[in-house]
């Protein structure tokens, strides 16, 4: 009776063991994924979006407000006025676009503390808290670059009548390749990281 009963209590405490050990090796490969996830936030922590987001979108809005008025006030309409809507154009779109994805950021931030015993759940917040910043930093350098494109290019074209006092067909094609083909490639490395990390995690958010 009393080997039966040893008997069954070692194969219990085998279970037991089994079911530990697995539970450790979950707990550990959760951890792994982690870790690569806080380096991935710490990643896009270090890229200076907000303040070149912020000065930029300043700077230009004055510099192409100025110009523009001027344009319009003794060569005519068409820039001056162009560029001034433009200017409103991406003031607003930006404010909503930018403050709504803040918004859905502050609201994933407020995922489970990772303490313990790490879980599934806790892990794939976690990984849709930095899916949400890596959409907010990208739409950033995004509206960026569409921006500085498309403002840059009409402050040159307006510049030119300004200083010439004309402007023809060749001078405003001109205007939009030099005030936008830089700029492609000067987001371009920041863009395409950002996209893979996004890709990155969409993935292992599905794996989960």
């Amino acid at each position: 009776m009393d080997a039966y009963d040893n008997q069954e209590k070692y194969k219990d405490y085998l279970i037991r063991l089994e079911a530990a050990k697995e539970n450790i090796q979950i707990d550990e490969s959760l951890r792994l994924v982690l870790n690569e996830s806080e380096e991935i936030l710490l990643k896009i922590k270090s890229l200076s979006d907000a303040e070149l987001y912020k000065n930029l979108n300043l700077g230009l809005n004055l510099i192409g407000a100025v110009v523009f008025i001027i344009h319009v006030l003794f060569f005519g309409y068409w820039a001056g006025i162009l560029g001034l809507l433009v200017i409103v154009f991406f003031y607003v779109s930006n404010k909503i676009i930018i403050d709504r994805q803040i918004l859905i950021v502050n609201e994933s931030s407020k995922f489970s503390e990772l303490e313990g015993v790490i879980t599934e759940e806790a892990v794939i917040l976690f990984r849709k808290y930095i899916l949400n910043g890596i959409e907010l930093k990208l739409k950033r350098f995004q509206i960026l670059r569409m921006m500085i494109a498309s403002i840059l290019s009409l402050i040159l074209i307006s510049g030119v009548e300004l200083i010439l006092s004309r402007i023809g067909l060749l001078e405003i094609i001109l205007g939009f390749i030099l005030g936008s083909f830089f700029w492609f490639f000067y987001f371009k490395p920041d863009i395409d990281d950002l996209i893979f990390m996004k890709e990155k995690v969409e993935k292992d958010i599905r794996i989960y």
